[in-house]
This record gives C-alpha cells, sequence and structure tokens, in this order.
C-alpha cells in the first residue's frame, strides 16, 4: 500500500514539488477561470468553477475498498469507494493523515499541498478518501430520485470510519498502535470535526478549516459578505451598478439593452430575470469566498474594473465587465430552467462533477442557499429564498421539499461543537466563516486569517498575510500537541 513511492521516491522536495504541478496540469489550480451553471451551486464555488476542467479519468494510483452501502443495516451490499495512499514520507509507526473527500471527486482535494507537507513533517502516511456519490464511489446505478436517500453526511462519517477500521487492521501492524489524525476542507472540513464528535476513539485530532458546521436554508450572509470583502467603495461601486442595471429594466428596451450589455447566451425576459440578478450576486460573492493570494480577485479584478475612474462604462457596464472574467464561456448563462434541467439529470457520467449529489445534500440537510432582501448586500432585495427552495422540488419532483437544517444542527451541534482536539481555521475574507466556528470553546481551537476560503491547505506564496502564515504555525503546533510529539 506504498503507492506513492512509485512516482514520488525521487526526493522529499520533488515530492511536493511534483504534486503541485499535478494539480497545476489538471486544472485544480484555485485560480482555474472555468465557470458552468453548477458554480453558482456550491461550497460549492469552491470546486464546481473548476471541475468541469478536471480529467475524469486520472493517473493518480488509486485502489478500492468495498463500503457498505447502508450503514443503518435496511439495504444489503458493497460498493466500491476509491481510496489513494501515499506513503513517500511514511516511517513505520508515524502517523496516518486520513482527507475526507467532499462535494465533489477525489482528484480536486489534491490540490491541497499542506497535507503533504504535513506528511513529510511528521513521517506520516497520506490518504485521501472520497465521499460516497461523488468522482466513481457510487452505490447506486444512477442519480434517480429514489437512489439519492443513501447520501447523507452521517452515511459518509461512518464510511470513514468503516474504512479506518479496515486500513489499521489490513495494512498496519496492530502493535504499532498507529494514530490517526483526521482533516478535510469546507463540507468535508465540517465533516473532520463532526468525525471527531462521533468517533473519537479512532483518531487523536482534526483539522477543520472552513467548515460551515452550522446549516442555514436562509443564507443571507453568504451576498453580504462581498461588501465587506471588496470594502466600501468597491461595494458601493457595485450597488451603483446594481440600480443602474434596475433603473434599465424599466425601460421597454431595458432587457435587450442588458442582453447585449452581459451577453447573454439567451435574451433576457421576466422568467429568466431572477436567475440573471442571482448569477451576478452569487458570482461576486463566490470572488470573496476564493479571495486568495496570489491572485486576490476580489480586488484585482471586481474592485480594479469598478472603481475604474479613467473607464467611460457607465456603473452596469462595468458590472458586468467585471463579471465577465468568472463565466468561463463566451457568454453569460441565464436560463433558469435550463439549469433546472441540468440538475435533473441523474446519469453517473453526468454527475461526476457533484452537482446533482451536493444539490440533494443541500436540499436534505444543509439548505446553504443564498438569498438577498433590502439592505443585506449590494445587490438586489427580492432575491427570496423561497424561489431557490423551490428548485428542490422541481429537481427531485418531491413535493415540499426543504433542508431539515434544524434537524441537522441539532444532531451535530451546530456551531456548539461538543468534542475535543478539533482546530479550525476561518477567513475573514471567506463568507463560509459566518458558518463556521470562529472562538474557542473548551477544546476546540479556532483562528481567523485574513483570506478566503481553505487557505491554509493551499500552497504558499509570497503574497500570503502575516496572520495566514501565523495560523499554518499554529495548526502544525496543535498537531503536534495531538501526535504527542
Amino acid at each position: 500500500e506504498t503507492f506513492g513511492r512509485c512516482w514520488l521516491k525521487s526526493g522529499e522536495m520533488l515530492a511536493i514539488l511534483l504534486f503541485a504541478a499535478f494539480a497545476a496540469c489538471y486544472g485544480y489550480h484555485q485560480d482555474a477561470p472555468l465557470r458552468t451553471v453548477f458554480s453558482n451551486d456550491g461550497i460549492d464555488m469552491h470546486m464546481r468553477h473548476r471541475v468541469r476542467e478536471a480529467v475524469t479519468t486520472s493517473d493518480i494510483p488509486t485502489k478500492n475498498y468495498m463500503q457498505t452501502v447502508d450503514h443503518t443495516g435496511h439495504v444489503a451490499g458493497r460498493f466500491a469507494q476509491r481510496y489513494y495512499v501515499n506513503a513517500t514520507f511514511y516511517k513505520p509507526g508515524g502517523p496516518v493523515f486520513v482527507y475526507l473527500g467532499g462535494e465533489g471527486p477525489m482528484e480536486l482535494f489534491l490540490e491541497e499541498v499542506q497535507m503533504f507537507r504535513w506528511a513529510k513533517e511528521f513521517n506520516a502516511m497520506y490518504i485521501l478518501l472520497e465521499h460516497r456519490y461523488y468522482g466513481k464511489s457510487n452505490p447506486v446505478p444512477d442519480f434517480s430520485t429514489k437512489n439519492m436517500f443513501l447520501l447523507s453526511s452521517q452515511q459518509a462519517l461512518a464510511d470513514a470510519a468503516e474504512f479506518m477500521q479496515w486500513y489499521n487492521a489490513t495494512f498496519l501492524a496492530p502493535k504499532l498502535k498507529t494514530q490517526f489524525m483526521i482533516y478535510g476542507c469546507s463540507y468535508s472540513g465540517a465533516l473532520s470535526g463532526w468525525f471527531r464528535l462521533l468517533y473519537p476513539e479512532l483518531v487523536v485530532g482534526s483539522f477543520a478549516p472552513s467548515g460551515p458546521v452550522h446549516a442555514q436554508t436562509n443564507f443571507t450572509g453568504y451576498l453580504h459578505q462581498f461588501g465587506t470583502t471588496a470594502g466600501t467603495a468597491c461595494s458601493e461601486a457595485v450597488a451603483a451598478g446594481v440600480q443602474q442595471i434596475s433603473s434599465i429594466l424599466m425601460n421597454p428596451t431595458g432587457m435587450a439593452q442588458l442582453s447585449k450589455t452581459f451577453n447573454t447566451c439567451t435574451p433576457l425576459t421576466k422568467e429568466n430575470l431572477y436567475y440573471f440578478k442571482w448569477t451576478i450576486g452569487v458570482t461576486f460573492a463566490g470572488e470573496a469566498q476564493e479571495d486568495l493570494p496570489p491572485t486576490w480577485p476580489v480586488k484585482n479584478i471586481i474592485c480594479a474594473t469598478v472603481l475604474n475612474a479613467s473607464s467611460p462604462a457607465t456603473p452596469a457596464e462595468k458590472v458586468a465587465a467585471a463579471l465577465r472574467p468568472f463565466l468561463g464561456g463566451s457568454c453569460m448563462a441565464i436560463d433558469e430552467m435550463a439549469y433546472i434541467q441540468s440538475m435533473k439529470n441523474n446519469s453517473l457520467q453526468a454527475n461526476y462533477d457533484g452537482g446533482r449529489a451536493w444539490f440533494w445534500q443541500k436540499c436534505r440537510e444543509f439548505g446553504y442557499f443564498k438569498p438577498a432582501y433590502p439592505g443585506t448586500s449590494p445587490f438586489w432585495g427580492d432575491l427570496h429564498v423561497e424561489h431557490m427552495v423551490n428548485w428542490c422540488s422541481q429537481v427531485f419532483n418531491i413535493d415540499g421539499m426543504e433542508p431539515d437544517a434544524d434537524g441537522t444542527n441539532r444532531y451535530y451541534g451546530g456551531k456548539h461543537l461538543n468534542a475535543t482536539k478539533v482546530a479550525i481555521t476561518q477567513g475573514s475574507l471567506d463568507p463560509w466563516h459566518l458558518l463556521g466556528i470562529d472562538m474557542d470553546e473548551g477544546d476546540v481551537k479556532s483562528y481567523l486569517y485574513k483570506a478566503g476560503h481553505c487557505a491554509p491547505l493551499h500552497h504558499h506564496t509570497m503574497d500570503d498575510p502575516p496572520s495566514l502564515k501565523f495560523v499554518r504555525t499554529k495548526i502544525t503546533g496543535l498537531i503536534k500537541k495531538y501526535l504527542g510529539v
């Protein structure tokens, strides 16, 4: 099970450099420009906007574990769950760092280069476990609604617990009493903290960066955070553009004018107006999520465009120009029904990126919908959450379907994680920090840094702010503490 040795054994730093090159080669870098209809729906932004560039089969050496289909015992059988092992830096007796895959195929999570740095420092084995219903780890033949009920965070956590016990018993010497530690990022960061809560006997600690542990259907904070991240001047410039767009819509020819200004793929109509406005808001807020060094897209792209005093463009035209780099295509997709139809596609091939699976989890467990009301953001105030929740019924053909966010918070504790030895980091520029744990509580330690989503796990850059460097150092110290070294 030392798969990493066969392709990364020529030197420790070379291993890290080759790994980073691999991630870049396959389009996993955080700054990949691609956007699809799924980019409007994620923690989504962290994964959706680059998953279409990832190859659906890769050269990384993966194995399969025959996982239990249903840990509640109602459905019998097993399915092939993918995992990846890199033992380049492992020494017998060293720890095992298990990274939980999240809402996308496992290849996407290989961009978290910091995991390899820690594996080197602690002589650790690194294992990445793919989440059920994502990538190639599918317990069902298709994603029709009747087959979606085996997808939940609780089933995924039970998967990880079973896998760890099997791997330890099968490949590691029991007498060594190997220490396991659990990791994640974003949704899987929340999973990491919840794993330590539910299975504390299996891991010595957890690192849970940017985990939105508080489920919330009406997440107005997502669009609100753009204004905070962008700053007053930039936020007001975007708001001016939004106001001008609203004024243009009052004119008989306004929709035709905006269709041209924003280069929409289909003409703007009353039926698509909600989706048009929401796409603008959620794309800008998504760049607050992805506001990471060295590119800093909010400041260097969005704000630089809307605050360009030398440009003759109108405020509305500046909003369109600022939006364009993030759409990834020749036109702006605004057809709401096309979006719904794409999410209704239940084939495994069409859902390799995780779009339908993640939408199921949103509609069942978490919510995480991104509405806006008057005064909550620089964007429109009529982006009501009921419209988004209704997408659940349309996509899955379940009347009245809506997330049980309260039930999720009762089960896991929301922002009050009753666990020990959990290290958390939150980016103050990232909208998701509003749903995460941002202060110490008992042995749950939280640290704030000034950047976007999951930044401590990304590659180091010359532009890393001091707070990010500090947080990486603190987390390394806590890993030492949890491992007792």
